[in-house]
């Protein structure tokens, strides 16, 4: 099949592929019907989960640990250069104690970002669900006063 092809089918597929989604799946009024597969499926392209966040801790793991064991490598190497040879151990030392360090701070750079929209979501559900609180209320008070005013009449 010519790339050209391969590249329009593709697209039409995609195309279609999306309607069906955005129609069958993505509005919140169809979740409660679907299979689990289908629940999962729309929380995904809602963004009920936030992945990056686990995302970010796997890479944070394995970056201290090639840190760390990049280190204790240097620890038992020894370098040529210009006929001299020069024992790597003070770098392995260094990069054992301050590349975990300096890896953590600039995680929990990262991380902060992520706190902050989750929290900003946390705010957000609390002050909607107090607004309709307060309409609830607003809504029962103005019908007392409406039935106050229909008594006195």
């Amino acid at each position: 099949m010519p790339i050209g092809v391969a590249s329009a089918l593709g697209s039409v597929i995609a195309i279609a592929a999306t309607l069906v989604i955005y129609l069958m799946i993505m509005p919140a009024s169809k979740r409660e019907t679907l299979s689990p597969f289908l629940k999962w499926l729309h929380d995904f392209f809602n963004f009920k989960t936030l992945w990056l966040e686990k995302i970010l801790k796997a890479i944070y793991v394995l970056a201290t640990m090639f840190i760390v064991c990049t280190g204790v490598m240097f620890l038992f190497t020894v370098e040529k250069t210009w006929g001299e040879t020069h024992w790597m151990g003070g770098y392995g030392f260094l990069m054992i104690i301050l590349g975990p360090i300096a890896l953590r701070i600039l995680y929990e750079a990262i991380m902060l970002f992520i706190i902050l929209v989750r929290n900003s979501g946390e705010i957000n559900n609390k002050l909607s669900c107090k607004g309709n609180e307060e309409r609830r209320f607003e809504k029962t008070f103005e019908k007392n006063t409406e039935d106050q005013t229909s008594n006195m009449q």
